[in-house]
């Protein structure tokens, strides 16, 4: 087992980085994990259980603060609950190096989508002086985000975002949210605040399916979860209540940091000479 103090380090790291991002809480521990020598198959399915303790504390701290939207979250999380335990079995298919691989090509693909909507947004047009809460400034011009409204086209799109999600999240051992976050901005176009808050409620279901498929698979380790979880759940408080004050661009480039960060450590490890531990 890794040193429990760099554990400890890795709980309250990623707990904030859950709270304050709604993301964070998966995708950096699987990454964290694996850099601290937990084999990647253990390191999927732990970081998922992790997810799920952490994840569940944070979503209480949203509801609390109100940046966090119980309808969406539901509309993304129930479809992802089949899709996450299929996504595990098929984790079982891949080696290490694969696996480590394929997760570095998600994070990057999800880094350049986030890299490339300010052009996108720069396509479309408004009216000259028109501002919203949470918009997005693209040409001069501020495009407000529009409120999200549960009609059958927003529940469609939705549903169809969290199944694939889902699927992802069971094969990697994310909780989603650092998906999550940039399909509710790209394509329901949700405020930064509430996106966050809402994922972390929305990967609570997939999150749970996909851990008991792993545990059944004994890819979780019970001495590494409790080395992390107590910084975890003290690392989300914080991460919850900086939300509540930092700006949409904060959030953002915070958010693409990471994934930047991520992205390059688990391509280095998985082209290198040797493997993953």
């Amino acid at each position: 087992m890794p040193n429990p103090l760099v554990l400890a380090a890795i709980g309250g790291f990623t707990g904030f980085l859950a709270g304050f991002l709604g993301a964070g809480g998966g995708f950096a521990t699987v990454v964290l994990f694996i850099a601290a020598g937990v084999a990647v198959h253990d390191a999927v399915g732990t970081s998922l259980a992790f997810t799920i303790i952490v994840g569940l504390w944070g979503t209480v701290l949203h509801l609390r603060q109100g940046t966090a939207d119980p309808r969406l979250a539901l509309s993304l999380g129930v479809p992802s609950i089949v899709t996450a335990i299929l996504g595990a079995q098929a984790a079982e298919a891949l080696d290490e190096r694969a696996l480590t691989l394929w997760f570095g090509v998600l994070t990057g693909a999800v880094l350049v989508a986030l890299l490339l909507e300010p052009r996108l947004l720069r396509r479309r047009t408004v009216p000259a002086g028109v501002a919203g809460g949470g918009g997005v400034v693209s040409a001069g011009a501020t495009i407000p985000r529009k409120e999200f409204t549960l009609d059958v086209r927003s529940v469609t799109v939705a549903g169809a975002g969290g199944a694939a999600i889902g699927a992802l999240k069971g094969l990697f051992g994310v909780g989603g949210g650092f998906l999550l976050v940039p399909f509710m901005l790209l394509f329901l176009r949700i405020p930064e605040r509430i996106a966050v808050g809402s994922s972390l409620f929305a990967i609570l279901l997939g999150s749970l399916a996909g851990a008991l498929a792993h545990s059944s698979l004994g890819n979780v380790e019970l001495d590494v979860l409790f080395w992390t979880v107590p910084g975890g759940l003290a690392g989300s408080l914080l991460g919850a209540r900086t939300t509540a004050k930092a700006s949409g661009p904060v959030i953002r480039a915070t958010f693409t940091a990471v994934m930047l960060a991520s992205t390059a450590y688990l391509l280095a490890t998985s082209v290198g000479s040797r493997g993953p531990r």
